[in-house]
């Protein structure tokens, strides 16, 4: 935070994220391969693409209100990471369309306090509609995300107006949420919270409209988007577990569960599959955010 209020005053709040791997990292590992290393393969490293959109939202949420995207060649397909990669892109792109508005134009206002220590969030308005981010700050997150919906969250927010309601929208659609009065504010629930959540409070027609209308359109990309981004998340931590463990015939536990976990991702990948093939997109969204929280 401290360090964007200072970029907010140089550049009124332009961040430069970096999309993918800089060459300078690629070029020191292969200088540390030759001497710690010699069997790692520097030649085929991979990004988790997700830590790019994390990486966008944590800025957002401290206060940036614009991005200049470093690439590093071609945003063009030749690979399963350059799709990965292109589809994280397409999601936070459409988010922050939506998002915008409040972003760029609205005020920033107290933002709600969070059942969960590792969490944060920022809260802007525009006249009587509100709109929340908030997403997993425990350590790593930052380029990693986290696993997050074994655990319910509370959310209390003080400046719920009398005849507002309360959207949660990371599903892809406006979920009216059940709010309840509290001593601090107004209160609600989220029982299986992604690892980045949104909401919208408004009581105007005009606004939920709007939003009702973004998240509709390009649904289907959408849920490919994400499915491309946790399929790709999927082979990266096989390798990483094979890696980890199998190579060193390290059978325990913690691999089990491990295996286990993935197991259950895959399950959820193909079910999400054959949700989109027939046209169920939001059964497939909410499947793809089951299959990539098991697989953090």
């Amino acid at each position: 935070h401290e360090q964007l209020a200072v970029t907010r005053q140089r550049s009124d709040g332009w961040v430069s994220v970096n999309l993918g791997i800089p060459p300078s990292i690629t070029t020191q590992l292969l200088q540390a391969k030759k001497v710690v290393a010699s069997e790692m393969d520097a030649e085929t490293l991979s990004v988790n693409p997700e830590g790019f959109r994390q990486q966008i939202i944590s800025s957002v949420i401290a206060g940036a209100k614009g991005f200049l995207v470093r690439t590093f060649r071609p945003l063009d397909i030749q690979d399963a990471s350059d799709s990965a990669q292109i589809a994280s892109l397409n999601l936070i792109q459409e988010e922050l369309q939506l998002w915008g508005p409040w972003i760029i134009a609205g005020q920033a206002i107290q933002s709600p306090s969070i059942s969960d220590a590792d969490w944060i969030s920022s809260a802007w308005s525009i006249e009587d509609s509100m709109l929340i981010l908030a997403k997993n700050a425990a350590e790593g997150t930052q380029v990693v995300p986290k696993g997050t919906m074994q655990k319910p969250l509370e959310f209390v927010f003080p400046v719920v107006k009398q005849g507002q309601s309360v959207f949660r929208l990371t599903t892809g659609k406006l979920e009216r949420l059940e709010i309840q009065p509290g001593a601090n504010g107004m209160k609600w629930p989220v029982h299986k919270p992604a690892a980045i959540e949104s909401f919208l409070v408004s009581s105007s027609p005009i606004v939920i409209q709007f939003v009702q209308r973004h998240l509709s359109t390009g649904l289907d990309r959408r849920a490919a988007d994400q499915l491309e981004v946790v399929t790709y998340e999927m082979a990266l931590a096989g390798s990483i577990l094979n890696a980890r463990f199998h190579e060193r015939n390290a059978v325990s536990e913690l691999s089990l569960n491990h295996v286990r976990r993935l197991n259950q991702a895959q399950q959820l990948i193909d079910s999400s599959v054959r949700a989109m093939r027939a046209k169920q997109l939001l059964a497939s969204i909410n499947l793809t955010l089951e299959a990539q929280d098991a697989v953090q």
